[in-house]
């Protein structure tokens, strides 16, 4: 089996994909970040349109829609994670980035111990940040019940999407772990000699 598509790196590129949607994901909701849309016309700037208080709770959206004499304004506010989630997945991303740069060197040089003690950090980081995301999150609702701003539309599918990617991320690095090493050397040999075998017969 060619070596680009053996086992180890199709799980490696597998991970790789998952938490390079987690970082986006991520990134994007890093401030407060707001936006003022007049349909048909410009973006502007929507200082005013929301409480000052509207990102005290985290990992949320906000939005409004009301008509002017120049049309419809769609205005839009998204609160981003709480610093100490944000500095924890940061810093599992960069342990699980490390983890599979040595997985994939891993056939030619080996790193026994440094690959356990990367993985064993990465899988804790992102269990980590997972778990403070999921607070994040309730704690946002919670917060925004409170306020009852009922004039408001209230959105966390973004950030639960982000929850669900750090998932994903974190079980495609545990069969990585379980698959991505030597087991999977054997499984590519075994399946690359009975291709051979195949073929031979079939001359």
């Amino acid at each position: 089996m060619p070596d680009f598509l053996s086992i180890r790196n199709t799980l490696i590129g597998t991970t790789a994909f998952f938490l390079l949607a987690t970082i986006i994901l991520q990134a994007t909701h890093t401030s407060p970040n707001c936006s003022y849309n007049l349909k048909g016309g410009s973006s502007l700037g929507c200082e005013g349109e929301f409480p000052a208080t509207v990102c005290e709770g985290p990992a949320y959206g906000l939005g409004k829609n009301y008509q002017t004499q120049a049309g419809t304004v769609d205005v839009e506010i998204s609160c981003p994670w709480k610093i100490r989630t944000l500095v924890i997945s940061y810093a599992s991303a960069f342990l699980l980035i490390i983890f599979l740069i040595l997985t994939g060197l891993n056939k030619r040089m080996k790193f026994s111990v440094l690959l356990v003690v990367f993985r064993v950090l990465s899988v804790i980081g992102l269990i980590t940040s997972g778990f403070f995301m999921i607070y994040d999150i309730i704690t946002g609702y919670e917060f925004y019940l409170n306020q009852k701003w009922a004039d408001f539309s209230f959105t966390q599918v973004i950030y639960i999407g982000t929850v669900v990617f750090t998932g994903l991320t974190l079980v495609s690095t545990l069969v990585l772990s379980v698959f991505g090493t030597g087991t999977s050397d054997k499984i590519d040999e075994d399946l690359s000699a009975d291709l051979r075998a195949s073929y031979l017969m079939q001359t």
